[in-house]
């Protein structure tokens, strides 16, 4: 699998005009390569994993996975793409506060149509490979920061991604 960002702009409301946070972005991973973006807070690096994640449209410029063309996409179809192929950790970990670990994991693959059973022995295995064993039926106020991280990651591995876009992984 491959993400390819080309001719990528990108820019939010700034008061009267618009501030332009990716400026013509040429950007390309392939399979099997680790990549860090690196650069000051407010430098574009959540934005930049934002468009390569499908998860906002850039101004201009297209995004292209395993060879096709993302661009054009409509909503739906870009849901598709993002539970099929791509995995996140976003800087908050972003748990529903309802859900027990175990649960925040099989809801991701109850979205993919996977069955109870076979969900929640993943879910189980995921969360162990991370030390939280003791831990699969804790809420996340139940949890510290670092655990609740552990969830969130092993929650963007589910579905067995073939990209995982983490963004600011050693922040807790």
């Amino acid at each position: 699998m491959s993400i390819c960002l080309r001719n990528i702009v990108l820019s939010y409301p700034d008061g009267d005009g618009h501030r332009r946070v990716l400026d013509d972005v040429d950007f390309e991973v392939r399979r099997g390569e680790f990549v860090a973006v690196t650069g000051p807070s407010g430098s574009g690096k959540s934005s930049l994993l934002a468009v390569a994640g499908l998860l906002i449209t850039p101004d201009s410029g297209r995004v292209v996975i395993d060879g096709s063309d993302m661009t054009g996409l409509d909503r739906d179809e870009r849901t598709t793409v993002r539970r099929e192929k791509l995995g996140f950790v976003f800087q908050q970990s972003n748990l529903l506060p309802s859900l027990t670990a175990v649960e925040q994991l099989q809801m991701m693959s109850h979205l993919a149509g996977d069955s109870v059973r076979e969900s929640r022995a993943r879910a189980t295995d995921l969360l162990c490979s991370l030390g939280l064993e003791g831990h699969l039926d804790r809420r996340p106020h139940q949890l510290s920061g670092g655990q609740r991280q552990r969830v969130a990651i092993a929650r963007g591995l589910m579905n067995d991604p073939s990209v995982l876009l983490v963004d600011e992984p050693t922040s807790a």
